[in-house]
């Protein structure tokens, strides 16, 4: 999987056809960000297994931030920068292992036009014994 890494304003860049976005939104509290993250990692390397034996490559549309150790967009605030910096015509995935509250992105998700995605749907579960 690779990062998008954009943090400049400049024109929104375009995904080449076999890329797909992906975003993960996290819980308000910084603690349960940090305890669940491993859960996270683990299902966006399945993700990302997946996906390529499919010919797709991932592309995680915001990074993990080091201060906070964890990779989950974690504020409406956030979720709005990255929603600015992605590719609304390309596929996007967004891809859960946690309990999470969609408020951090579901305002500026309405913007994004990409074809549904090809997969099978259905409810998530991550590992047992996280508490995820």
């Amino acid at each position: 999987m690779i990062a998008m890494k954009s943090k400049t304003k400049s024109k929104i860049p375009r995904l080449k056809k076999q890329l797909v976005q992906l975003i993960a939104s996290g819980d308000l509290r910084l603690s349960a960000n940090q305890v669940c993250w491993p859960a996270q990692k683990e299902m966006e390397a399945t993700l990302t297994a997946a996906l390529a034996a499919e010919g797709y490559e991932l592309v995680r549309a915001h990074e993990y931030d080091d201060t906070a150790k964890h990779g989950f967009i974690d504020s409406q605030r956030k979720g709005m920068e990255v929603f600015k910096r992605i590719d609304p015509t390309a596929p996007l995935i967004i891809a859960e292992a946690v309990w999470q509250y969609s408020i951090t992105f579901s305002p500026d998700s309405r913007r994004i036009t990409g074809r549904s995605s090809p997969w099978p749907t259905g409810p998530a579960r991550g590992p047992a014994s996280s508490g995820c």
